[in-house]
């Protein structure tokens, strides 16, 4: 099946603006819903989103940092529910803090269950390095800390699970939406969700450090058109089977 057509997905805004219109008292009230949304997450993102899924309510986010900075947060003040996946458990901390609606889960995506240490920088230059302390060698770390002073670090022992089964203890078999950012390992996770499983509508998956017509490759063979989102930062896909 093809993916919209440009026409097609210009209907589905209007109408979707004139809900918004009819749904809300004022105009302003219009003007602040969309400013409150892009104070969230990256610019755009959900307004895409909600084009593509007038009708949508599931999300599931990986790499929700602290739920915050996140492209669900304004989804799931207008009535979206779903799933936050942090690895990360200072910002898991924070998520639970800051998102007490989701369905907030500690664990380290994985093909099997298991537990593995997570490396994290509680400040300092090396904040963003924090992550799988199996991603480097111990040359590679010893390095990395040496160029930047030996800043204290944390080793933290987390969950790691399948997709499959945390999607199962959440009685999930489809997603409208999936937002996956996980700082260059997207495609090493794509490689291990269940797609005949639980299948998703709609994908927005940050590009920047992959190779992006692997990406896209990758997603057509699974039944999904992609494009490359105006930001240069993430790649948006839809299920040519289920839009």
């Amino acid at each position: 099946m093809a993916g919209p057509t440009p026409q097609q997905l210009i209907v589905v805004a209007v109408v979707f603006c004139l809900l918004l219109t009819v749904l809300s008292p004022s105009s302003s009230s219009v003007t602040r819903m969309f400013s409150n949304r892009h104070g969230h997450g990256e610019r755009g993102i959900t307004d895409r989103v909600v084009t593509l899924l007038p009708h949508g309510h599931t999300f599931v986010e990986m790499g929700a940092n602290d739920g915050v900075n996140s492209n669900s947060n304004w989804l799931e003040s207008i009535g979206w529910t779903g799933l936050c996946i942090e690895a990360g458990p200072s910002n898991y901390k924070l998520l639970e803090k800051n998102r007490p609606k989701c369905t907030n889960i500690n664990a380290v995506v994985s093909n099997k269950e298991s537990s593995t240490i997570f490396r994290e920088f509680p400040s300092g230059d090396l904040y963003g390095h924090s992550g799988l302390h199996d991603f480097r060698t111990d040359a590679e770390w010893d390095k990395l800390m040496r160029e930047h002073n030996s800043p204290p670090f944390v080793d933290h022992e987390v969950r790691t699970s399948t997709l499959s089964k945390i999607f199962k203890e959440q009685s999930y078999t489809s997603i409208d939406y999936f937002s996956l950012d996980v700082e260059g390992a997207e495609l090493a996770i794509l490689n291990l969700y269940p797609f005949e499983e639980v299948p998703v509508r709609v994908w927005t998956i940050e590009s920047n450090k992959l190779d992006r017509n692997e990406l896209v490759t990758f997603m057509e063979k699974k039944g999904y058109w992609c494009e490359h989102h105006y930001d240069n930062v993430n790649t948006i896909c839809g299920s040519k089977v289920h839009l």
